[in-house]
């Protein structure tokens, strides 16, 4: 028999460390986040209730129904019905927990499946966490220990971990290397089968390095439509993406079942966003873990300057130093072990002439590595 489980994960999974997301002064808002600013006084704001349900996603294992909200006269909740028999208590009671915290009046939540129901109510979650849940809703900080309290399972977490580091694992090595590497995914849909589970997913990849100083997505992809298969006890069996170009769209079908096809063809801006958040959440812990700060971005966030060379000389400069910044600045590397600079700056004497310096030095004590000046005349190395 077949099972069919939609999600809509959205979650920034750290495999360099564990971390919070960034706090930046520009940035699409994290789960965390934006959870928490889906917050409503009132059960009767259908708006905000169905922005809480949709980023908490769906119950693994279970298909929905229907949603009825009880807001009539007291005590006011939320009935959430399923097809299929009864899901995981502990993901049960995560969500529940989550959607009393955020909504104030809301005094219990009750799922009911083919062979049952369960009912959360406030007054359970007092007994539970030893305070009340509205106080997990004064302050993001708050909310954030409430996301994280274990209610005896990971709330599915496991699964999510695990897409994150087939991902990772599927493309590293790909693309040029980094310091750090990191993954974004949203799953729409997963299919089980007696013999396979299939995960249907929006996913991207990225390598991050310094450049200028910045902590810069050096190399990897952007978000593309992704089918992972795993064995039934979830072991690897394949990574698979749409065929580029023309084929892109055919290809695409083959993959995903119809009811995903517009979902994947125009990928939603706001998963996107929540794609490159989770890519750049790895980033800024790996930041965290050897004590630097720095702005995280993509390569086209910063600005470079180029020197103005004559092309057939900046042509044979960059043969000749690949291992050099093409632009004024610096850029950091981990040989065997230890931080380097390589740095590149340009001095100019008339037009498209003048002298290129490239140094080598250790990014602790400046202790120059490799130093060479090249000088351009007449559009030609001299």
């Amino acid at each position: 028999m077949k099972k069919t489980l939609a999600i809509l994960t959205v979650c920034a999974l750290m495999l360099c460390a564990c971390g919070v997301q960034p706090d930046r002064q520009s940035h699409a808002p994290s789960i965390t986040e934006a959870l928490f600013e889906a917050k409503t006084p009132y059960i009767g704001d259908a708006s905000a209730l169905s922005e809480i349900i949709n980023l908490l996603g769906g119950i693994p294992g279970a298909e929905d129904g229907s949603i009825e909200i009880k807001s009539d006269e007291e005590p006011y909740g939320l009935i959430r019905r399923f097809s299929g028999d009864m899901a995981d208590e502990e993901v049960l009671t995560y969500q529940a927990a989550i959607m009393m915290c955020l909504v104030d009046n809301m005094d219990f939540v009750t799922y009911e499946f083919s062979d049952g129901e369960l009912t959360f109510t406030r007054e359970q979650f007092t007994d539970i966490l030893g305070e009340p849940l509205s106080g997990f809703a004064q302050s993001i900080e708050k909310f954030e220990e409430l996301r994280k309290t274990d209610f005896g399972s990971d709330s599915g977490d496991d699964f999510i971990a695990l897409v994150g580091k087939t991902i990772i694992e599927y493309n590293r090595g790909m693309y040029q290397d980094g310091e750090c590497s990191g993954e974004g995914h949203v799953i729409y849909d997963v299919l089980r089968t007696d013999d396979k589970v299939e995960v249907f997913a929006i996913a991207s990849y990225g390598e991050y390095g310094f450049q200028n100083g910045n902590f810069v997505k050096i190399s990897g992809s952007g978000v593309i439509p992704t089918k992972i298969t795993y064995t039934p006890e979830y072991s690897f069996v394949a990574y698979e993406v749409p065929k580029d170009g023309s084929l892109y769209e055919e290809s695409l079908k083959e993959l995903f079942p119809e009811p995903l096809w517009d979902m994947a063809l125009e990928i939603d801006a706001y998963d996107i966003t929540i794609c490159r958040e989770q890519e750049r959440a790895y980033a800024q812990t790996y930041l965290e873990e050897i004590g630097r700060s720095a702005v995280v971005g993509d390569y086209s966030d910063f600005e470079y300057n180029i020197p103005d060379i004559a092309a057939d000389a900046s042509n044979a400069l960059l043969e000749d130093y690949s291992a050099y910044p093409y632009w004024i600045g610096t850029e950091e590397k981990i040989e065997n072990g230890v931080r380097v600079v390589y740095e590149t700056a340009w001095e100019s004497a008339n037009g498209t002439d003048g002298t290129v310096t490239y140094k080598k030095y250790n990014y602790d004590d400046k202790k120059v590595i490799e130093e060479k000046a090249v000088t351009v005349k007449d559009g030609k190395l001299q």
